[in-house]
């Protein structure tokens, strides 16, 4: 029932202008499936927080929220979420295939929508500043565009380029189509390929899939970058966590913690432009979501990027 009442209060805030276009920027409540947060909206029991003033004891949720959009397109400088382009002086690259495959770019926005539409969700933890940010574009950052700087920033994932590491990943792609990625293989994404590396090529084979891949990749290099952080539980990970935090895996539900690896079980993701489909588990088997995905001769995506997030709600004492 609070689930549905939630969803309820979510549409009922929306201002009627947003529904006016259909880019994710514009009008993200057409093009964000929100039917997924009343799914995966989830008490999971009493928790004991301690503050700087003393203790906060509550109820601990996993919210799932929306916080922001990858675009993936071929045509440097363009930003479809939003109609904009940076000018047609600016190099064009990504605009050809070749016979190693095409060259697309990525940009993530940082769009919290329950803070830009101003829905009050006071006693859930949610995203509440109203701040609209776009971070450096791919085609500005040597990683996503050279192999040599992709591998010199993160080398160990030159561990993970074998026969065997790469046969591994098909235990992932199982997983994530039930829903359950493996966080431990973090150089897979499931059914879709490897992150490997941080740049920003494709096959051009599928662009639907594969726009999911490169969308992965991004939210990878923002956890490596420490713009994303730990927000839900992870025991898989949790060797990670210990090095981060010394030793200590602290619980998210008090508060975030910084993490240098992608949590793919952390992340859903719904395919917003040019059309609308529901959330997906990152890795998730492409035939089950990708038909009729694309436009005729339109090869830009933007996904939306929903982020679960454990949080305490409760009383502060004293």
């Amino acid at each position: 029932m609070i689930k549905t009442v939630l969803l309820i209060t979510l549409i009922f805030f929306i201002p009627s202008s947003l529904l006016s276009e259909d880019r994710p920027c514009i009008n993200p409540f057409s093009t964000i499936d929100w039917s997924f947060f009343a799914d995966k909206l989830e008490f999971k029991g009493v928790c004991v927080c301690s503050t700087d003033n003393g203790i906060k004891i509550g109820m601990k949720w996993t919210v799932p929220e929306p916080i922001g959009f990858v675009e993936v397109v071929r045509k440097s400088y363009e930003y479809p979420c939003i109609g904009a382009k940076m000018g047609d002086t600016l190099k064009l690259s990504g605009t050809n295939y070749g016979k190693h495959g095409v060259k697309k770019n990525t940009h993530y926005i940082k769009y919290p929508v329950f803070g830009i539409m101003n829905i009050i969700l006071d006693y859930l933890c949610v995203e509440k500043n109203t701040q609209f940010d776009i971070a450096p574009p791919s085609e500005l950052d040597p990683r996503q565009n050279d192999d040599q700087l992709s591998l010199l920033f993160e080398p160990e994932k030159l561990l993970y380029a074998n026969p065997v590491a790469q046969a591994i990943c098909f235990a992932d792609c199982v997983a994530a189509s039930t829903g359950q990625p493996i966080n431990s293989l973090y150089w897979c994404a499931g059914c879709w390929g490897t992150i490997g590396n941080t740049v920003t090529n494709a096959n051009g084979k599928d662009p639907v899939v594969e726009s999911a891949l490169l969308a992965v990749k991004q939210i990878e290099l923002l956890h490596a970058d420490l713009q994303l952080w730990k927000y839900s539980d992870a025991p898989d990970l949790d060797y990670v966590a210990q090095a981060a935090q010394a030793g200590d895996v602290a619980d998210t539900s008090c508060s975030p913690k910084i993490f240098p690896r992608i949590i793919k079980s952390q992340y859903f993701m719904n395919l917003s432009y040019p059309t609308v489909s529901k959330a997906i588990p990152i890795g998730d088997f492409g035939i089950k979501w990708s038909f009729f995905r694309q436009h005729p001769g339109g090869e830009d995506f933007i996904w939306t990027i929903w982020r679960m997030r454990n949080c305490c709600t409760g009383f502060q004492f004293p």
